[in-house]
Protein backbone atom coordinates (compact mmCIF):
# COMPACT_ATOMS: atom_id res chain seq x y z
CA UNK A 1 0.00 0.00 0.00
CA UNK A 2 1.09 3.79 -0.89
CA UNK A 3 0.52 6.40 0.98
CA UNK A 4 0.61 9.72 -1.09
CA UNK A 5 -0.33 13.07 -1.44
CA UNK A 6 -3.76 13.35 -3.95
CA UNK A 7 -3.21 14.46 -7.37
CA UNK A 8 -5.71 15.91 -9.49
CA UNK A 9 -6.47 12.16 -11.55
CA UNK A 10 -7.76 11.53 -8.07
CA UNK A 11 -10.63 13.67 -8.34
CA UNK A 12 -13.13 10.95 -8.78
CA UNK A 13 -11.76 7.77 -7.07
CA UNK A 14 -11.44 10.20 -3.76
CA UNK A 15 -14.85 11.66 -4.05
CA UNK A 16 -16.45 8.42 -4.27
CA UNK A 17 -15.01 7.27 -0.84
CA UNK A 18 -15.97 11.16 0.66
CA UNK A 19 -19.84 10.21 -0.97
CA UNK A 20 -19.21 6.31 0.44
CA UNK A 21 -17.92 8.46 4.15
CA UNK A 22 -21.46 10.31 3.54
CA UNK A 23 -24.05 7.98 3.24
CA UNK A 24 -22.14 6.13 6.68
CA UNK A 25 -22.36 9.25 8.83
CA UNK A 26 -25.94 9.80 7.36
CA UNK A 27 -26.81 6.25 8.35
CA UNK A 28 -25.95 7.42 12.08
CA UNK A 29 -27.20 10.77 11.99
CA UNK A 30 -30.14 11.10 9.05
CA UNK A 31 -29.49 15.38 9.99
CA UNK A 32 -26.06 14.74 7.79
CA UNK A 33 -27.83 13.61 4.36
CA UNK A 34 -25.78 14.67 1.58
CA UNK A 35 -27.33 16.50 -0.93
CA UNK A 36 -27.69 15.36 -4.57
CA UNK A 37 -25.21 17.27 -6.09
CA UNK A 38 -22.40 16.40 -3.60
CA UNK A 39 -20.05 14.99 -5.77
CA UNK A 40 -19.91 17.53 -8.52
CA UNK A 41 -19.31 20.01 -5.38
CA UNK A 42 -16.42 17.94 -4.06
CA UNK A 43 -15.06 17.70 -8.09
CA UNK A 44 -15.49 21.43 -8.78
CA UNK A 45 -13.88 22.00 -5.27
CA UNK A 46 -11.31 19.14 -5.58
CA UNK A 47 -8.33 21.19 -7.70
CA UNK A 48 -8.19 24.01 -5.21
CA UNK A 49 -7.96 21.80 -2.42
CA UNK A 50 -4.99 19.49 -3.96
CA UNK A 51 -3.15 22.84 -5.20
CA UNK A 52 -3.37 24.28 -1.51
CA UNK A 53 -0.36 24.17 0.53
CA UNK A 54 -2.83 24.41 3.68
CA UNK A 55 -4.86 21.63 2.68
CA UNK A 56 -4.05 18.52 3.03
CA UNK A 57 -6.15 15.56 0.57
CA UNK A 58 -4.04 12.15 1.17
CA UNK A 59 -4.74 8.78 -0.44
CA UNK A 60 -4.18 5.02 0.29
CA UNK A 61 -3.68 3.43 -2.85
CA UNK A 62 -3.88 -0.43 -3.18
CA UNK A 63 -3.31 -2.17 -6.22
CA UNK A 64 -3.81 0.42 -8.70
CA UNK A 65 -6.96 1.70 -6.50
CA UNK A 66 -8.31 4.22 -3.38
CA UNK A 67 -8.75 2.31 -0.72
CA UNK A 68 -9.35 5.24 1.68
CA UNK A 69 -8.54 9.13 2.04
CA UNK A 70 -8.35 11.64 4.52
CA UNK A 71 -9.00 15.96 4.29
CA UNK A 72 -7.27 17.92 6.61
CA UNK A 73 -6.50 21.57 6.88
CA UNK A 74 -4.07 23.69 8.98
CA UNK A 75 -6.00 26.70 11.00
CA UNK A 76 -4.90 29.22 13.67
CA UNK A 77 -6.45 29.12 16.56
CA UNK A 78 -9.24 32.41 17.72
CA UNK A 79 -7.33 35.28 18.70
CA UNK A 80 -8.13 35.29 22.27
CA UNK A 81 -5.83 32.13 23.03
CA UNK A 82 -2.07 31.91 23.03
CA UNK A 83 -1.39 31.69 19.31
CA UNK A 84 -0.99 28.30 17.57
CA UNK A 85 -1.51 25.83 14.68
CA UNK A 86 -3.83 22.93 14.59
CA UNK A 87 -4.84 20.69 12.10
CA UNK A 88 -8.31 20.03 11.77
CA UNK A 89 -9.00 16.57 10.10
CA UNK A 90 -12.14 17.52 7.86
CA UNK A 91 -12.73 13.54 6.83
CA UNK A 92 -11.06 10.34 6.72
CA UNK A 93 -12.20 7.20 5.48
CA UNK A 94 -11.33 3.28 4.33
CA UNK A 95 -13.35 1.18 2.12
CA UNK A 96 -15.23 -1.69 4.19
CA UNK A 97 -12.70 -4.13 2.90
CA UNK A 98 -9.84 -2.41 3.66
CA UNK A 99 -10.56 -1.50 7.35
CA UNK A 100 -8.68 -3.23 10.09
CA UNK A 101 -5.57 -4.07 8.27
CA UNK A 102 -3.70 -0.46 8.85
CA UNK A 103 -4.93 1.79 5.94
CA UNK A 104 -6.76 4.17 8.64
CA UNK A 105 -3.38 4.25 10.77
CA UNK A 106 -0.63 4.84 7.54
CA UNK A 107 -3.08 7.54 6.39
CA UNK A 108 -2.59 9.18 10.50
CA UNK A 109 0.77 8.74 10.02
CA UNK A 110 1.22 10.82 7.04
CA UNK A 111 -1.04 13.47 8.24
CA UNK A 112 0.56 13.74 11.69
CA UNK A 113 3.82 14.17 9.59
CA UNK A 114 2.27 16.83 7.62
CA UNK A 115 1.17 18.58 10.82
CA UNK A 116 3.93 18.64 12.64
CA UNK A 117 5.68 19.84 9.61
CA UNK A 118 3.72 22.84 9.69
CA UNK A 119 3.73 23.82 13.05
CA UNK A 120 0.66 22.07 14.24
CA UNK A 121 0.56 21.33 18.03
CA UNK A 122 -2.85 19.05 18.11
CA UNK A 123 -5.10 17.57 15.20
CA UNK A 124 -8.46 18.37 15.88
CA UNK A 125 -11.40 16.27 14.81
CA UNK A 126 -15.10 15.20 15.19
CA UNK A 127 -16.74 11.78 14.94
CA UNK A 128 -20.22 11.23 15.54
CA UNK A 129 -21.51 10.17 19.16
CA UNK A 130 -23.06 7.08 17.52
CA UNK A 131 -20.09 6.12 15.60
CA UNK A 132 -18.62 3.62 18.25
CA UNK A 133 -16.55 1.89 16.14
CA UNK A 134 -14.78 5.25 14.89
CA UNK A 135 -14.55 6.15 18.97
CA UNK A 136 -12.91 3.26 19.81
CA UNK A 137 -10.37 3.94 16.98
CA UNK A 138 -9.38 7.01 17.81
CA UNK A 139 -9.41 6.49 21.83
CA UNK A 140 -6.76 3.23 20.61
CA UNK A 141 -4.44 6.16 19.28
CA UNK A 142 -4.99 8.33 22.13
CA UNK A 143 -7.28 10.76 21.37
CA UNK A 144 -9.17 12.60 24.35
CA UNK A 145 -12.85 14.54 24.18
CA UNK A 146 -11.94 18.04 24.14
CA UNK A 147 -15.22 19.30 23.55
CA UNK A 148 -18.75 17.34 23.77
CA UNK A 149 -21.20 18.74 20.12
CA UNK A 150 -24.79 18.90 20.71
CA UNK A 151 -27.55 19.11 18.62
CA UNK A 152 -31.68 20.29 19.33
CA UNK A 153 -34.48 21.21 17.37
CA UNK A 154 -35.88 24.62 17.88
CA UNK A 155 -39.44 23.23 18.65
CA UNK A 156 -37.83 21.22 21.64
CA UNK A 157 -36.81 24.61 23.33
CA UNK A 158 -39.50 26.22 22.90
CA UNK A 159 -41.48 23.12 24.19
CA UNK A 160 -39.34 23.44 27.13
CA UNK A 161 -40.09 27.09 27.49
CA UNK A 162 -44.05 26.20 27.07
CA UNK A 163 -44.14 28.34 23.35
CA UNK A 164 -45.37 25.55 21.65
Amino acid sequence: MLVRRARLEDARAAGLLWLELLKEQAALDPTRTPDSDALKRWQNDFPYWVRDDHTRILVAEEDGRLAGFLKAHVRSVAPVYAPRREAYLEAIYVEAQARRSGVGRQLLRALADWAAGMGGLVIRLHVAAQNDTGRAFWKSLGAVPAAQELCIEPARILAAFGDV
